[in-house]
This record gives structure tokens, sequence and C-alpha cells, in this order.
């Protein structure tokens, strides 16, 4: 686990070194934008799962 994260920060740090500061602006967009789905869709997805989580949390002893 250490290993592949470590690898991922190496490349994150070659990356950084050799990209623009438009790319990183575009890469945060692109962050931002999918960060943003995922929110909606949880936010989507809330409404319909929460009230089963609520009763399973209700009929726990």
């Amino acid at each position: 686990m250490k290993k592949k994260v470590r690898k991922q920060l190496n490349r994150a740090k070659k990356w950084w070194k050799k990209t623009t500061w438009f790319g990183k602006i575009v890469a945060l967009f692109q962050f931002v934008y999918k960060l943003n789905k995922v929110v909606g869709w949880l936010k989507g997805v809330a409404p319909t799962v929460w009230p089963i989580v609520e009763e399973c949390l209700k009929n726990l002893p």
C-alpha cells in the first residue's frame, strides 16, 4: 500500500515540475468538476438512501 502511494506521489511531483501553471489550473478545474459531479450524485442518491439507513439505525438494539 505505502509503495503504491509513494509511486503516486513521485508521479505527482514529476508532473508538478513538468506542467505549466496553465496545466495546473486546468487540472484543478477538472478535479473540482469531478468532485462536484460526485457531490451532486450523492445529493441525488441521499434522499432515496437516507430513509433506509435511518430505519436500519432505529432497528438496532
